[in-house]
């Protein structure tokens, strides 16, 4: 139950693929250049790492966390 269709439909098909293509590429440098422009805004000195704030919790805390009863 194969359908051929004619080869004209084929390129016709092809052609209007490789144009999707061609309008995502530039879609896509686009939005690249775009977006590196916005993070060249933004100044270096307001991005900072955070800082990771470990808790601190006793021997017997961790006891009852690892068993599951806290």
């Amino acid at each position: 139950m194969s359908q051929k269709l004619p080869l004209r439909e084929v390129q016709r098909q092809l052609q209007r693929i490789e144009d999707e293509q061609k309008d995502l590429e530039k879609f896509t440098e686009n939005y690249k250049k775009k977006l590196s422009e916005e993070i060249r805004q933004f100044d270096p000195k307001q991005i900072k790492n955070t800082p990771l704030r470990e808790e601190k919790i006793s021997l017997w805390i961790r006891f009852l966390r690892t068993l599951g009863i806290n």
